[in-house]
């Protein structure tokens, strides 16, 4: 129970931290959709390559989003794989320097910023 409410705080802060950075647009633990955009942004580049073969109209995948995803996935997967063989050597006790690296990463953003002059 303490390991489970561990890892839910410690991804709640990661969601939070990801969140308030990126404007609410990227909610970096709910990777099912995520996975969908590389996989469309793929096809799409797939598809551009074989429609200039069969002379169809191009598809450009978005390139920024791309670049924006697979690195968040990927570093996800690593994650979990660190985190898996962490927990098995040292327990949860592993993820409690994580946990600190976040909160100490996430602080500036916790502070309010000034309002914009009027």
């Amino acid at each position: 129970p303490v390991t489970a409410l561990l890892l839910c705080f410690v991804m709640g802060l990661q969601n939070a931290t990801i969140t308030k950075i990126s404007g609410a647009r990227i909610r970096t633990t709910h990777l099912t959709g995520m996975i969908t955009d590389v996989g469309i942004e793929l096809g799409k580049l797939a598809y551009g390559r074989l429609a200039r073969f069969l002379n169809h109209p191009p598809l450009a995948p978005d390139s920024r989003k791309l670049g924006i995803l697979l690195p968040i996935v990927g570093m996800f997967f690593l994650g979990g794989l660190v985190g898996a063989l962490g927990f098995k050597h040292i327990g949860h006790a592993f993820s409690l320097p994580l946990a600190a690296l976040l909160l100490v990463v996430a602080s500036p953003q916790l502070r309010p910023r000034p309002s914009p002059a009027a």
